[in-house]
């Protein structure tokens, strides 16, 4: 699951979207991705809403793309990476 980073964080500028679930076993569990995490970005399009990420999801999949992007920042490293995520596991 993810939430608004603004909601989360208290802070009206915060961006993103922070990790408030990963499913055990599954393939952001896999890459690394933990709870706390900051998702800022999916396919290079900023999402700030569970909403947009949905949505960019979406298109990602009628484009008949296999994975797609993702540019978290680590809730523990402070770090920014990006992580492939396959569309039918995301």
């Amino acid at each position: 699951g993810v939430a608004p980073a603004r909601e989360v964080e208290g802070d009206v500028d915060a961006r993103g979207l922070v990790i408030t679930r990963v499913k055990p076993g599954s393939e952001a569990d896999e890459k690394g991705l933990r709870t706390g995490d900051r998702i800022l970005a999916v396919g290079g399009t900023e999402v700030d809403s569970p909403a947009e990420l949905e949505r960019v999801l979406n298109t990602a999949a009628k484009n008949g793309q296999k994975a797609v992007l993702v540019q978290m920042r680590s809730r523990r490293s402070g770090g920014s990476r990006f992580i492939a995520l396959q569309l039918d596991k995301a």
